[in-house]
This record gives structure tokens, C-alpha cells and sequence, in this order.
């Protein structure tokens, strides 16, 4: 890029710097790539502005024109300083797309991909080779690491977001596993010191927070929630939560729930539903509807995001599993602690443990008899669990065509958008009237 052109960029964004460093010569522009109509920021290369962390070397930015930022951020002006990003580090060149949005602001730092309107702020990180794109959040010292994709949703506080590395495995073992990159999209939070990895997808207005850990084969979606001391891992079978909820604390010994299908156990698909069976310790036996959490989350993002909720996303109605009946309260006082903001239920006290060891054998045989409300937990046969299957497909089918519908009214006519609405439309017609005949 000549001298001449680099000028031009820089006066037609009305920036008031000296052009030259007196020893340094001219600092590094934007990328000739770059449209010098859209061009937003400069990179600026003098050691004042460079941090070295191992091999990657960053250098921070500095706008060039006005930027209006989404979330209720305040304008990036002609001149501001932003955050950091990696040069002559990364395959796809800059970091920060020059369309949309987008910036990094604060102490951030950046050697993956972020455009859109995504923002990363605060002492968060996109790492190498993780993409950030749409209207994303990235605060706090929340990280995006390995791989992983965020795509039109938010990472705060010290969540983490971490993704595979596909390298080197079977393509017909990944995609038997269904073994895909970890990602984030369509209006989800990840917040608190909550970690997301290991392929693990999180959609449609889900939710983890809290010390929560979601990995493996698990997938979120419909305003799922999962939050507190929870550990959800899949190493092979399926597990689907759709609008189900699992909020617990960290027990009484400072353990988090553990909920795991390992390699070696059954495959299939497994909802919430499926932790309180006795296949899995009966962990989670009991069962409450209309469960707040899950309500209120997916309206708090949806609210951030200034859109409507579509039916099924969450917002009416959400069903909990818990280790202990939800209506009752807490089975022990809840201590936050003031430093991690982890909930725990309180220790019990020198009596109670005592207690609690001399009865282990029995509170153990009334676990195994007592359900939710003195009922024994209702186990499914075949047949049941095949017309419950069935049922919920049904349910699934009805909202989808629900909202294609609405989706096709607002459409003009003979467009492409109205053209892909009917075909979908179309087929999932198809799919009920199929099921329709094979019931009768």
C-alpha cells in the first residue's frame, strides 16, 4: 500500500495524528484488502502498543471512524483506542473483519476470527481458531478458545467456550459420534464460570451459568438451562435437554452433580428425564414443572437481544429435574460465597454427619423405594417410551410448522425467502401426514 493511499485512509476518517513515527517510519495501516471506503481502524505497531504472549505477537488498534455498538455500548469515536489483536500470526489474515460492527475494545485480545456486530470487551479472548460472528458478546474475562464458534450470543464473565481439535481423527468415526465443533448460536448465554466444550452445542436461547460444565455429545436448545454445580458430560450417548432445566448447587460436601454417559454404556438419546432412573442412580429423580428459571432466562435474552420468543423457545413453560423435590425448598440453607459467587448447600454440622453415617444403609434402601412425591419413578416400557417418542415429535412438528407459518406471512410473496418457508413447510406437512397413516 503506497504512502499516498495510506493518507487518504487516514484523513478521510478525520483522524488528527502525526502520520510518521520519527524513528519508526509510517505504522502499519490496514490490510490492502481492506475497502478504504469501510476501512474502521488501524493497526499500530510501536512497542508502547505491542504484547508478546509466547509465539503470537499483538499489536492494539485504534479506530479510524465512528463505530455504533449493540448491548448498550457507547460508540467507538474517531481516534479511541481498542483492544489487541495478532498480526502475521493467523491463516485468514485480519482478525477483525473491517464489515459490520465489530470491535475489540478495553484489554481484550484476539488471534481468532471475529466479525458481524460481535463485541469483545473487558480482558476477554478469542483464541486461534475460534470464530465470533453476529451479534455476539465476549466480556468480562470470559474466553473463546480451541475452535469453538460463537455465532449471535453471549460469553460473559469468566465462562469458557472451548472447542476440539478435529486433526488428525476418522471422518467416519467424527460424524457416527456425531463429534462436532463446540459451538454457541441463535440467542444463548454462557455466563458465570460455566464451561462449554468438547463439541458440545448450545442453541435457541439456552443457558448455562453458574460453575455448570456441559461437554461431549449434549446439545441445549429450546431454553434449556443448565446452571449451579453441575457437571453434564456425554462420551457417547445423546443427550438432548429441549427446554428442561437442571439447577442445582454444589452438595453439602462442595461436590458438583455429576451427570455422565460414559463410552462404554448404552447408546440412544437421553433427555433430563433420563438422569432420574435407576440406570443412572436415580441422580435426579424428581420432576417439577413450570419451573421459573427456565422462563425467565430465555426472556432475559431474549429482552437483550430485542426479539419475540417463537413457541417452544422457553418462555411459557420449563421442566426442572432435581436431586430433591423443588416445592419443598432447599433441603439445607444455600451459602453463596462472596469470592467465586459458587452456591453451596450449607456443611452439616459434627451431630448431623454422625447421624447421616449411622443411617447410610437405610436412607440409601428409601432412596431406591421413595420417587418424586412418595411415588416410585415411573420406568417406561418399550412400548411407552416408543409412543412418548412419538408424542413429542408430534409436539415438535406442530410448533415448527407454527413457525414457518408465521415466518411465510411475513415474506413477500414468490421471494426466495417465501419459496424455502413453503418447501419446509411442505415437508413437514408430509412428516405428520406420514405419521398419521403409519398410526392408523
Amino acid at each position: 500500500m503506497s504512502k499516498i493511499q495510506t493518507l487518504i485512509k487516514r484523513a478521510s476518517a478525520g483522524i488528527r495524528s502525526e502520520m510518521c513515527h520519527p524513528t519508526e517510519g509510517y505504522k502499519t495501516a490496514p490490510s490492502g484488502d481492506a475497502d478504504w471506503r469501510n476501512t474502521k481502524y488501524e493497526i499500530l505497531t510501536d512497542d508502547k502498543h505491542t504484547v508478546a504472549i509466547g509465539d503470537i505477537v499483538y499489536h492494539r488498534i485504534r479506530a479510524l471512524r465512528r463505530i455504533e455498538r449493540p448491548f448498550g455500548l457507547p460508540p467507538v469515536e474517531p481516534g479511541d483506542l481498542g483492544g489487541y489483536v495478532a498480526v502475521n500470526t493467523v491463516p485468514y489474515g485480519d482478525c477483525l473483519s473491517y464489515k459490520g460492527d465489530c470491535w475489540i475494545a478495553d484489554e481484550a485480545f484476539v488471534s481468532g476470527d471475529v466479525s458481524g456486530d460481535s463485541q469483545v470487551t473487558g480482558h476477554a479472548h478469542v483464541g486461534y481458531p475460534s470464530k465470533v460472528s453476529g451479534q455476539s458478546l465476549i466480556s468480562d474475562y470470559a474466553q473463546v478458545i480451541d475452535g469453538a464458534e460463537v455465532s449471535e450470543s453471549m460469553v460473559t464473565d469468566y465462562a469458557q467456550v472451548v472447542g476440539r481439535n478435529l486433526g488428525g481423527l476418522d471422518k467416519e468415526l467424527i460424524s457416527y459420534y456425531h463429534r462436532k465443533q463446540t459451538q454457541v448460536a441463535n440467542h444463548s448465554w454462557i455466563a458465570g464460570r460455566a464451561r462449554v466444550s468438547d463439541g458440545a452445542l448450545i442453541i435457541r436461547f439456552s443457558h448455562v451459568g453458574g460453575s455448570a460444565v456441559v461437554g461431549g455429545d449434549v446439545q441445549l436448545r429450546k431454553g434449556a438451562v443448565v446452571t449451579g454445580g453441575v457437571t453434564l458430560m456425554s462420551e457417547r450417548a445423546f443427550v438432548d435437554l429441549c427446554g428442561e432445566v437442571i439447577d442445582e448447587p454444589m452438595n453439602m460436601w462442595g461436590f458438583p452433580t455429576v451427570l455422565v454417559t460414559h463410552a462404554d454404556g448404552e447408546g440412544g438419546m437421553h433427555t433430563a428425564e433420563s438422569f432420574g432412573g435407576d440406570a443412572y442412580g436415580a441422580v435426579l429423580p424428581y420432576i417439577k414443572a413450570e419451573y421459573t428459571v427456565g422462563t425467565s432466562a430465555a426472556h432475559k435474552i431474549a429482552d437483550i437481544y430485542g426479539v419475540e420468543l417463537e413457541p417452544g423457545d422457553g418462555g411459557n413453560i420449563a421442566i426442572c429435574v432435581s436431586s430433591y423435590d423443588k416445592d419443598a425448598g432447599y433441603p439445607r440453607p444455600v451459602h453463596v460465597s462472596p469470592v467465586t459467587g459458587i452456591a453451596y448447600l450449607d456443611r452439616p454440622t459434627k451431630e448431623e454427619y454422625e447421624e447421616f453415617e449411622d443411617n447410610l444403609d437405610e436412607i440409601v434402601k428409601q432412596g431406591r423405594e421413595k420417587r418424586y412425591k412418595g411415588r416410585k419413578f415411573p420406568r417406561r416400557t418399550p412400548e411407552q417410551d416408543e409412543t412418548y417418542r412419538a408424542q413429542l415429535e408430534e409436539a415438535t412438528n406442530k410448533a415448527d410448522l407454527v413457525y414457518w407459518e408465521r415466518r411465510l406471512r411475513k415474506y413477500e410473496p414468490g421471494s426466495k425467502s417465501a419459496q424455502v418457508a413453503e418447501y419446509i413447510i411442505k415437508n413437514i406437512k408430509s412428516e405428520m401426514d406420514s405419521e398419521e397413516s403409519s398410526d392408523a
